[in-house]
């Protein structure tokens, strides 16, 4: 069986909240994923749930983001 490689992919991700976990997903797959966010960030960065012991940390965020 054949893997999918996305090796010197590159992809701009502009998508929010209902899309971003597929910026992750290319990633993954070895596609250079380029996370583009409003002026402040993105909201996702604020969502629950919170790092326990550092509620400025969004444990969503840090799930979603890994490879971006």
């Amino acid at each position: 069986m054949n893997e999918i490689a996305l090796d010197g992919i590159r992809v701009l991700d502009f998508a929010n909240h209902h899309a971003e976990l597929a910026g992750r997903v290319l990633a993954g797959l070895g596609a250079e994923v380029i996370c583009v966010e409003p002026t402040g960030g993105s909201p996702s960065r604020q969502r629950a749930p919170l790092h326990p012991g550092d509620h400025s940390r969004s444990l969503w965020w840090e799930t979603v983001a890994v490879g971006k």
